[in-house]
């Protein structure tokens, strides 16, 4: 093994090729990219998932893929419970319901943003009904609709309610802008033509599947069934051309160059009479599901993810028309040694935490140095539903050249939190996975997980029992002091949990002594559990943080 050698390096940039470059977005452990558009300053936004749960993104992006601005929430901005709309400024309107993680609602959000990232309002709509406002479409001239599955509202861009009303059945699936006065509706198998007081117009049978609707020259076109139908103004049909690549995939394309279809095979683009000419397959990535892009210039902005033992990375690559992809050669395998195992008893209804002393190694099989990695390990927790924690190492600023290998030790870290004594005893497994090297998709993904199987024994010491922690102020405000630390031990991670049981805070405290000073300044209004955990022994207070 040739000597390693550390350098600093700054944030990895990408030499464009012809305006083309990928990125893979790894920052937590669930990534997924939904949907993309063309934004105003040659900008693109890309609508997504930041996390397992209730953790929902917009980023919009400058032309090398750097992000202007970012928002992340719990309102949904997609997979059946939001939408995410262009508007003609360049600015987005986005309408969700709350995802609490383990549940929906019982509220949706309808916001406006600019095209530089500020909200310049939002309101929040109680279902009066049961069904929570998902969809949303742009209006020709100021206003938006937004839609539950019984309930239409108009608004004007100040987002007051200016019209809308509510359908005899609950079954309305997508809502589109038709003309000043009106709005293509899909509602249970019916296309229909509806004015913005809900008096019908026209309508038509079009079927139980309606992947996407877009006006386009004067023409209404809908991937519907198989096939690409077309409607006039009025809602009168005017063609149907079999599609029979369509699939969940398949949506309309925000471009400049025509009307194209996006699918998860490739691009295709559609003559005025809805004929398909397929363009281009997507360029061939390993594990990749490519679910959304936007055209602009001549450049594809292509939107993607890939799954390396169940976690998603976002892929964003930019193509040229004729599909033509940047290459890499990023390739890296992952290697784990355990040094050693042991549990701990620490009391409560889960009374056991299985921990391990573990290291990563990984090797450069690409023919570049490589600068940077995620190496990321699951934590076993079977109580919480709605997270996944994890042990990870994200590093960068070294320089590992093609056919050497680096060790990343994790040290000393949690495997499994909160088993039951039939639980804790016996075998067990330790994975980790290296991700996104180089903040790029690995070309060869079969060797990126290590896994090794070893046996936990139920330590035969259980751990003393000790004082509760005591926390002054309490309510707090920004600032409180906890003391009883002593016992637990000098290396201590302390973490706040809310009523759910979502990690909030999180900081490491190296030789507290008896008491510390806490900065709680960054936390929300609640109720939290303070969770101190030593290396001796874990012990935990209530926190009750107030504002003036």
């Amino acid at each position: 093994m040739r000597h390693i050698l550390l350098v600093l390096l700054g944030t990895l940039s990408f030499q464009a090729q012809a305006q083309l470059w990928e990125l893979a977005d790894q920052r937590s452990e669930e990534i997924y990219f939904d949907q993309a558009l063309p934004v105003g300053g040659g900008r693109w936004a890309v609508v997504g998932r930041a996390s397992f749960a209730g953790s929902h993104m917009i980023t919009v992006r400058n032309g090398d893929g750097t992000i202007v601005w970012e928002h992340i929430d719990t309102y949904c901005t997609g997979q059946g419970v939001g939408e995410v709309v262009l508007l003609p400024d360049s600015g987005i309107l986005h309408v969700g319901v709350k995802d609490g993680c383990d549940y929906y609602g019982p509220d949706s959000r309808v916001r406006r943003y600019a095209p530089d990232g500020s909200v310049l309002w939002e309101r929040t709509i109680e279902s009066q009904t049961g069904y929570m406002v998902t969809m949303a479409a742009k209006g020709s001239i100021g206003h938006v609709a937004v839609a539950s599955q019984d309930t239409v509202y108009v608004m004007d861009m100040d987002g007051n309610v200016a019209g809308g009303y509510q359908a005899l059945t609950s079954d309305i699936r997508k809502i589109m802008w038709a003309e000043d006065s009106s709005l293509f509706i899909v509602q249970g198998t019916d296309l229909q033509l509806v004015d913005i007081g809900g008096a019908m117009l026209n309508s038509n049978t079009i079927g139980p599947f309606v992947e996407d609707m877009r006006w386009y020259e004067q023409q209404l076109f809908v991937l519907a069934n198989d096939s690409i139908r077309r409607f006039g103004a009025d809602l009168s049909p005017l063609g149907i051309v079999a599609f029979p690549n369509m699939d969940w995939n398949s949506r309309f394309v925000v471009s400049d160059s025509g009307l194209l279809v996006n699918t998860a095979a490739g691009l295709y683009h559609l003559a005025p009479d809805g004929t398909p000419t397929f363009l281009f397959p997507w360029p061939a990535l390993p594990g990749l599901s490519t679910t959304g892009c936007a055209v602009r210039n001549g450049t594809v902005f292509s939107l993607g993810n890939t799954d390396i033992s169940g976690r998603s990375t976002g892929i964003i690559r930019t193509l040229s028309m004729s599909g033509e992809a940047v290459q890499h050669d990023q390739d890296v395998e992952v290697i784990l040694h355990v040094d050693s195992t042991w549990t701990e008893f620490v009391g409560g209804f889960y009374p056991w935490d299985r921990h391990a002393d573990i290291t990563g190694l990984f090797v450069n099989h690409g023919s570049d140095t490589l600068r940077s990695v995620v190496l990321s390990m699951w934590i076993q927790v079977p109580w919480i539903l709605c997270e996944q924690p994890t042990n990870r190492i994200d590093t960068s600023g070294f320089a590992l050249a093609p056919g050497d290998t680096l060790r990343l030790p994790f040290g000393a870290v949690d495997v499994a939190l909160g088993l039951s004594s039939a639980q804790a005893a016996g075998d067990g497994d330790i994975c980790i996975v290296a991700l996104a090297p180089d903040d790029l998709a690995d070309r060869a993904p079969q060797d990126n997980t290590a896994c090794a199987s070893v046996d936990f024994v139920l330590s035969v010491a259980r751990q003393e029992s000790i004082a509760p922690l005591a926390l002054f102020p309490t309510p707090a405000s920004n600032a409180c002091t906890v003391s009883g630390l002593a016992a637990l031990g000098d290396q201590l991670r302390l973490r706040y949990l809310d009523g759910t049981g979502h990690v909030a805070l999180e900081r490491t405290v190296a030789s507290p002594g008896d008491r510390v000073e806490l900065d709680i300044s960054s936390l929300p209004p609640g109720t939290y559990i303070l969770d101190a955990m030593g290396p001796r022994a874990r012990s935990t207070a209530k926190l009750m943080v107030v504002r003036p």
